[in-house]
C-alpha cells in the first residue's frame, strides 16, 4: 500500500517536471513569435495573460489526469525544477533553433509572396505611368460638356 503511494506521488512529479519542460519551451516559442512579430503593448500583454490562462489550464488538466488533480508541494516543486532544468541545460540550443526556422519560414514565405508583390509592384507603376494620361483624358472631357463628372481627387496634384 505504501509503495503504491509512494509510487504515485514519484510519477506525478516526473510528470510535473516535464510539464515544467513543455511551459520552458512554449514560452521561448512566444518570446520568439513576439522577437519576429512587432506587437503593440498591449497586445503583448493580453498574449502574456493568455498564455498564462492556457498553462493553467493546461497544468490543471494534466494533473487531473495525473492524480484526481490534487496539489502538493510537490507539483510545484516540480514545475519550478523542470523549468529551471530547461533553462539551464536547452534553454539555449532550442532558442537558437527555433529562431532559425523562425527565419527559414519568414524566407519562405517572401518566396512564396514574391509574386504577388511583383504583380502589386507592377499594377502599381501601371497606375502612376497612366495616371497622367487618366487626368488628363478627365480635364478633356471635363472642357468639352458642363456635365458633372465623378471627381478623381487622388489622381489630381494639390491646388495652393
Amino acid at each position: 500500500m505504501q509503495e503504491t503511494f509512494v509510487h504515485g506521488q514519484l510519477q506525478t512529479l516526473a510528470v510535473t517536471v516535464a510539464l515544467g519542460f513543455f511551459i520552458g519551451i512554449s514560452y521561448d516559442v512566444l518570446s520568439v513569435f513576439r522577437q519576429f512579430v512587432r506587437l503593440k503593448r498591449s497586445l503583448q500583454t493580453f498574449l502574456d495573460f493568455l498564455y498564462c490562462f492556457v498553462m493553467s489550464i493546461t497544468v490543471f488538466l494534466v494533473l487531473l489526469g495525473q492524480n484526481w488533480g490534487e496539489i502538493r508541494a510537490y507539483v510545484f516543486l516540480g514545475l519550478g525544477l523542470g523549468t529551471l532544468l530547461y533553462l539551464l541545460v536547452l534553454h539555449r540550443s532550442c532558442r537558437l533553433l527555433l529562431v532559425k526556422t523562425a527565419m527559414l519560414l519568414c524566407r519562405l514565405l517572401r518566396f512564396l509572396t514574391a509574386p504577388l508583390r511583383r504583380l502589386t509592384h507592377q499594377y502599381n507603376r501601371f497606375l502612376a505611368a497612366n495616371r497622367r494620361f487618366f487626368a488628363a483624358r478627365f480635364k478633356q472631357d471635363k472642357k468639352k460638356t458642363n456635365k458633372k463628372r465623378l471627381r478623381l481627387k487622388f489622381w489630381r496634384k494639390k491646388k495652393e
